[in-house]
């Protein structure tokens, strides 16, 4: 069916590019969703644009407006790409959030944002009811399931696709998202519509995605990685978008082999999971060009990768603050792999280290870095005062330490509240982390500083074992004292099984301060 034809709006408009290969593009493929039994559920661009233009009908049949906020809480699935676009057609706000939420953080979420309703995923609409106990809010199911009064698959069916829907100015926010809380509730980071379509276009454009690539996400899009990295460049491109529920390492290369993938991106841990599994036959047999990546890689795991796999690595440095974008580290030439070598700056996006009175720092001094671009946050929603905070003449100060070489690439040093100082000396705690990683019986770390009347601050290192292997805390210090200076050589050490961690892999350091703290 071809969709009727409609202005496709300002180009700042999220839905803009999906209209417009709907219309220009109808029966190229789209969407294929895979599920991890190997099930593929397919849409072309056309057929994709008119479910979501019927969704976004039969949402405001049931009193969304343009402005509401509707909380998509389900996953990766084909539910979730079906609401985001939906509301982005209604000239609604999205605001996905972390499927691992317990019912307290979604509750949080809901009320703080004012949402219209909530879009459950299959197997989550236990919590979201549980969330939503005495909330006047809308359970809309993904699916058609007993437990909800509302469901996707019927408000589709209601929604008249001529009916028309809320267009919503360039400007006006596009989504929120909700930054992982550690040791206070999470902030709600207001993206606009112009800015986000200059992000997913700024990334399209340094990727060289055309009409013909194919792009693998196994990445969660309620993170602004999997969104404005992944999903929104692709769409902008008019490319074929590949989805999956989540990353598997026995699978991955099935997906890429199947689905002909020119360009993917992981983080760090799934790919250490790839360089340590077996090598199997065809693994270089593939179309993959280019893989981004967020989280630190050595450089020798980076160089392992590439002459593995045959496929290059770009690191991606940016926060959801940032949209994601700031630093990119080039495919090809101009390409420096190394631990924390985040890149220059992306075409269009100023990046600077700065000092306290955040002027620009010459090459090769830690500061802070800044970014500033079209693409950036509006704002904190409903908090005036932590947006002062970050959002300073434009620059968003980003809480990270780093420096610009004289080549014009940027290089990470640490976060701000990681910086130690033990004996009055400024000591990065990811320099304590890097020696103690590299001990062959250890699995991760993370590295803390507690205050002490003395020594300014101890230094404490939790360490996991790797699986298997037997180490004591003097034998962490011992390898460390052999590395590093004595005031860098944690004082205590402790073992753990395990570091609590976002959901993208992230060690929850404020949650670990706390707990040291109390004790």
């Amino acid at each position: 069916m071809t969709p009727a034809r409609r202005p496709d709006g300002d180009p700042g408009r999220l839905i803009a590019p999906l209209r417009h290969w709907a219309r220009a593009a109808e029966d190229r493929p789209f969407l294929d969703f895979r599920d991890l039994e190997g099930s593929v559920t397919s849409f072309t661009y056309g057929e994709f644009y008119d479910r979501v233009r019927r969704l976004a009908a039969g949402l405001a049949g049931e009193g969304l407006r343009p402005g509401d906020r509707c909380v998509v809480h389900t996953g990766n699935s084909v539910g979730f790409m079906l609401a985001f676009w939906a509301l982005q057609e209604a000239g609604a706000v999205a605001v996905p959030t972390i499927a691992q939420y317990s019912a307290d953080e979604l509750r949080y979420v809901v009320r703080h944002s004012g949402a219209w309703g909530v879009v459950a995923g299959e197997g989550l609409l236990p919590v979201v009811g549980a969330a939503l106990d005495g909330l006047e809010c809308r359970l809309i199911a993904d699916g058609t399931p007993a437990e909800a009064e509302l469901s996707l698959d019927a408000l589709a069916a209601s929604g008249d696709p001529e009916a028309g829907t809320g267009a919503g100015a360039p400007g006006d926010v596009a989504l929120i998202l909700y930054t992982s809380g550690t040791t206070s509730r999470p902030k709600g980071v207001m993206l606009g519509a112009a800015g986000s379509m200059y992000t997913a276009l700024s990334y399209a454009q340094q990727l060289r995605l055309r009409p013909d690539d194919v792009t693998l996400t196994c990445m969660p899009l309620f993170h602004v990685n999997g969104m404005f990295l992944q999903m929104m460049p692709t769409v902008a491109s008019g490319a074929r978008f590949v989805l999956t529920p989540r990353f598997s390492a026995s699978q991955y290369w099935s997906w890429v082999s199947d689905h002909a993938v020119t360009l993917a991106h992981l983080i760090n841990g799934p790919i250490r999971l790839l360089l340590g599994a077996d090598e199997r036959a065809g693994e270089r047999d593939h179309r993959v060009r280019a893989m981004t990546f967020g989280l630190p890689l050595t450089g020798d795991e980076i160089r392992a990768f590439e002459a593995r796999f045959g496929i290059p690595l770009a690191m991606v440095w940016g926060l959801t603050e940032t949209c994601c974008g700031a630093t990119l580290m080039p495919v090809g030439f101009g390409a420096r792999p190394g631990h924390q070598n985040i890149g220059p700056a992306m075409i269009g996006w100023d990046v600077r280290a700065a000092g306290e009175d955040l002027a620009e720092l010459p090459d090769g001094e830690v500061g802070e870095l800044l970014v500033r671009s079209p693409g950036v946050m509006l704002g904190y929603h409903r908090d005036p005062e932590a947006t002062a905070r970050t959002l300073c003449d434009g620059w968003v100060r980003t809480g990270d330490l780093g420096y610009r070489d004289e080549a014009g690439y940027f290089h990470f040093v640490d976060r701000i509240k990681d910086m130690l100082k033990p004996a009055g000396e400024n000591v990065a705690a990811s320099e304590i982390e890097d020696v103690i990683n590299a001990h062959p019986a250890v699995s991760e770390c993370a590295v803390l500083g507690v205050p002490d009347r003395v020594r300014s601050e101890t230094v404490v290192a939790l360490v996991v074992p790797a699986p298997g292997a037997s180490i004591a805390p003097e034998d962490v210090r011992a390898f460390c004292r052999q590395r590093l200076a004595s005031f860098k050589v944690p004082a205590v050490v402790e073992l753990r099984d395990a570091l609590p961690k976002t959901s993208i892999g992230k060690i929850r350091k404020g949650e670990l301060r706390d707990e040291l703290s109390r004790r």
